[in-house]
């Protein structure tokens, strides 16, 4: 089986059937690579405790979901943040004690700039290792052949003349056409092929067999999810597929989301009284920008009319606009502390929406509880240039490892 790219991951639950039987024992982890001074290297752990070495990985927590947990292992023991390329197929396992094991596994990138060639923690060393010292480096058979059969493979295909463009879709009747030009610039500008398409002006390339399209739909228009189908019939990948087939309007995303025990909007609207004027009021913006205070005594709104950006004299909430990209999380301010619950709640967002690149509108209170109430599978992270270079390092991966 062939590794698979991100799509909608449900969170393992011991309480749920979600494919897992109760004595099975879940583990997650990421095996990383990179490449430095143009060779690939991978990151294994070795533990003294056993004196093995292993994948990073570890337990799934009482409520994580796969890739949450997988993310915090890697964390936690190499003190890395890698950008998540895909899924990989599961290995199934006897632990020492005779029980079943099942390992989620993702791929992940990390640029070698940023993390040393290795991290002690805890008795443990994260160590990074060229491709062909890998295999007979783990410990374990069972690790040995997952590696040679899933992994190698990957980064041992012939190179072909097959060219990755990457299409990013608009629609004229949303004001995304700039942030359109700024993201095809910035593809542009690491070598990918890119194009600015108008989205009833999308025609697939039935002709040209050595173009493979990476398609990424900047648009809320009810036409995307038919055209991301039909570019996957031609042979395309496309960013968010699963999510524009799986659902669309924002009242299925809040219901989601809710059901996975990510913080959002209440089902009411969010009302407070004035008493000094004897009125209700609410805060409200349809074109999520400042907040004005709209008198509603007696009037009802649905849940997605408002947006609770902040209560503009007592500043009782902070609006925080984030972007993610393939498991890592971007803010508009760099200098912005994430809460790691914040961090957790995102990584749910993915998991259960199945989104590779999302934005996601966050309102924060003074006591430090927040609000998930806009996730926008078109988002405006082109506004961001580190987002915008991170999304181009996703492409080139998606290129190089997933179309042939």
């Amino acid at each position: 089986m062939s590794p698979i790219l991100l799509n909608r991951l449900s969170p393992l639950s011991m309480s749920e059937d979600r494919g897992l039987s109760v004595s099975e024992i879940a583990k997650s982890g990421v095996l990383v690579f990179r490449e430095r001074s143009g060779k690939l290297e991978f990151l294994l752990l070795h533990r003294q405790k056993h004196n093995d070495w292993s994948f990073p990985k570890g337990h799934v927590e009482v409520g994580e979901g796969l890739l949450e947990s997988g993310l915090r292992e890697i964390y936690e023991e190499a003190d890395v943040r890698p950008m998540v390329v895909g899924r990989l197929t599961d290995l199934e396992y006897l632990d020492g004690k005779n029980r079943q094991v099942r390992l989620a596994l993702f791929l992940g990138y990390a640029e070698e700039k940023k993390y040393t060639p290795s991290v002690s923690s805890e008795g443990e060393t994260a160590e990074w290792l060229p491709l062909d010292q890998v295999e007979r480096k783990l410990s374990y058979e069972n690790l040995r052949k997952y590696f040679r059969t899933y992994v190698k493979p990957l980064f041992l295909r012939k190179q072909t003349r097959v060219q990755v463009r990457s299409n990013i879709v608009f629609s004229e009747t949303e004001p995304y056409k700039n942030g359109a030009k700024l993201l095809s610039n910035t593809l542009l500008g690491r070598g990918i092929t890119s194009r600015c398409i108008e989205l009833d002006r999308l025609i697939p390339d039935k002709e040209d067999r050595t173009l493979k399209r990476v398609c990424y739909f900047l648009s809320n228009h009810q036409n995307v999810p038919n055209a991301a189908f039909w570019c996957k019939v031609f042979g395309g990948y496309v960013v968010n597929g699963e999510y524009l087939r799986f659902c669309h309007s924002k009242s299925q995303v809040q219901g989601l989301l809710e059901e996975y025990g990510v913080p959002v909007l209440p089902s009411e609207p969010y009302l407070f009284s004035d008493k000094k004027h004897d009125s209700t009021w609410m805060v409200k913006s349809e074109r999520h920008g400042m907040s004005k205070l709209m008198s509603i005594k007696g009037s009802k709104f649905s849940s997605w009319d408002v947006y609770l950006e902040q209560i503009a004299d007592e500043k009782r909430f902070t609006e925080v606009k984030l972007g993610y990209v393939a498991g890592q999380i971007l803010a508009e301010s760099e200098d912005l502390n994430i809460p790691s619950d914040l961090i957790n709640a995102l990584r749910r967002v993915q998991e259960c929406l199945g989104l590779e690149v999302f934005s996601v509108n966050i309102f924060v209170d003074q006591g430090g509880a927040f609000y998930i109430i806009d996730v926008n599978p078109a988002p405006a992270f082109y506004r961001n240039a580190k987002a915008r270079q991170n999304f181009a390092i996703y492409i080139q991966l998606i290129g190089k490892l997933y179309l042939e």
